[in-house]
């Protein structure tokens, strides 16, 4: 699962074995790479001039193929050994990528030297990794919210009855946050600090009882240290605009979804599943706003990869819902 946020790797027969920000850091001179996932994280804010940090993925497909490339081979000799000859791949793609993003996507997987190169959109991977019964005539709704995208689908029959992809996520989230720092209290933070406000009082929703929290960062004017007392309201109306555009996104899906399918999810529910789904309280906001049940799936982060994962584990199974890759 190769995201924006977060590469996962998922091993047939042993399960998730690789879980790091898809993030590397390139020494400027020769352009190599320095550091790469968790230890790339950690110099968020902190580099000197002579390092560049990279995100070889924008918005859920790749921008940077070379470095791309580089990070799935790096991450799969991390996975399965320098040894590794030749695997399987199943790499989950947006729902909305277009030919030229798939195939860079493709690209990048098999330049690490797979024999076979599946894809399979995220939505249907994420239904399989919530064990939903896909392949019954019935309505599975999925929203994947992942860090710069969100895909919704509706599944039934072993096939996407419709589809509908916004290229918003987790990430727009703490961009909000940013910009509404800067703009309304002449504040500037890095990701990593705006990050952990949206984890700590960050919700979709109103709270019994509001927190506040203290937020340091640089006086934009002054150039010196600047703290703020936030409540909580505060934060939530700077991510009110991704989390509009998110209900938007699934109110229109519904609205072009099959009345017996409708049917279903208003009686069983939709599904909530990605890293921007762990927002506080969002599945409560979906719920009221659009009148259907929300569910959280299990572990939001890993239920796209080990959907995939399932997919190798039964392959005859599942070979229905992939999409093979020729060189």
């Amino acid at each position: 699962d190769l995201g924006t946020a977060n590469t996962l790797i998922y091993v047939k027969g042993v399960g998730v074995v690789v879980d790091e920000p898809t993030l590397l850091a390139i020494q400027k001179s020769d352009r190599s790479i320095f550091t790469y996932g968790e230890e790339a994280k950690k110099l968020v804010g902190r580099v000197p001039d002579s390092i560049e940090l990279v995100k070889p993925l924008r918005d859920g497909v790749i921008s940077e193929i070379e470095y791309a490339e580089e990070l799935v081979k790096t991450l799969l000799s991390k996975a399965i050994g320098r040894s590794y000859s030749r695997p399987r791949i199943i790499i989950c793609v947006p729902n909305g990528v277009t030919s030229v993003e798939q195939r860079s996507i493709e690209t990048a997987a098999h330049a690490t030297g797979a024999s076979e190169v599946f894809t399979i959109e995220e939505p249907m991977a994420a239904a399989i990794g919530a064990n939903l019964q896909i392949f019954e005539p019935f309505g599975n709704m999925v929203i994947d919210i992942g860090g710069g995208t969100t895909e919704i689908a509706v599944i039934s029959m072993g096939d996407v009855v419709n589809a509908n992809s916004v290229r918003v996520g987790g990430e727009d989230m703490t961009d909000k946050l940013i910009e509404w720092l800067r703009s309304e209290h002449a504040m500037l933070v890095d990701e990593g600090i705006a990050e952990s406000l949206k984890h700590a009082v960050g919700s979709a929703y109103q709270y019994d009882k509001e927190p506040q929290v203290t937020v340091t960062g640089r006086d934009i004017v002054k150039g010196v240290p600047k703290q703020v007392l936030l409540e909580a309201s505060d934060v939530r109306n700077a991510l009110t605009p991704v989390v509009n555009e998110i209900i938007e996104a699934v109110r229109i899906s519904l609205s072009q979804t099959p009345p017996a399918l409708v049917s279903d999810i208003d009686k069983y529910g939709a599904w909530l599943t990605g890293g921007g789904s762990m927002l506080k309280q969002l599945d409560r906001k979906i719920a009221e706003e659009l009148g259907i049940p929300i569910n959280m799936t299990e572990d939001p982060l890993s239920t796209v990869v080990v959907g995939s994962g399932i997919c190798l584990e039964r392959f005859e199974d599942y070979k229905s819902v992939l999409k093979s890759s020729d060189k």
